[in-house]
């Protein structure tokens, strides 16, 4: 039996990460928050929202995957993006919280928030995978203290001090950064 030699060569991305991507890979990104929101108001927390979404976005199309993988990702947020807008809605306390805080505030290590009258089984696995990886992009500290074979340079690392993350306006709950 012949075994095929495995290159660590990346694959190129399906959709490159140019300027237009993002826009092709997610046309009505603008129209999330109103397609969201309970009433008006809700509109600039939704914005608030695809702000923090969209540097996950990008760096999703960077990651080469097909075409099926990132539409799947994609409509997994627009569902949590529905999800924060709710639990704004419904919780004082959560309406209080700046996008960044809310989001991580709904996400963890094992996946995101459970939306059983909405998703079957297969499709709350897919959007716990979807939350998994947005946590891991938004909390580096996460894969620093459970993965350090990763090194630094890693794409996960892309905010790397307390610096960075107030630059981006974000802070991790598991570091308290």
């Amino acid at each position: 039996m012949v075994s095929r030699v495995r290159s660590d060569k990346r694959k190129a991305a399906i959709v490159a990460p140019d300027l237009d991507a993002l826009a092709r890979y997610v046309p009505d990104l603008k129209d999330w928050p109103a397609s969201w929101r309970f009433d008006n108001e809700d509109i600039p927390s939704g914005q608030a929202i695809v702000e923090v979404f969209t540097p996950f976005l990008q760096h999703l199309l960077a990651q080469g995957y097909a075409r099926k993988t990132l539409y799947r990702h994609r409509e997994n947020l627009w569902i949590l993006g529905g999800h924060l807008i709710e639990v704004r809605y419904e919780d004082k306390h959560a309406a209080a919280m700046d996008a960044s805080a809310l989001v991580l505030s709904q996400i963890h290590e094992y996946g995101g928030p459970l939306i059983t009258r909405h998703l079957s089984e297969d499709a709350q696995s897919s959007f716990d995978a979807t939350c998994k990886k947005l946590y891991r992009f938004l909390c580096p500290s996460y894969i620093a203290s459970n993965y350090p074979q990763i090194p630094p340079t890693s794409p996960f690392f892309i905010l790397r001090t307390p610096e960075d993350w107030q630059l981006r306006g974000l802070f991790c709950v598991d570091c308290q950064r």
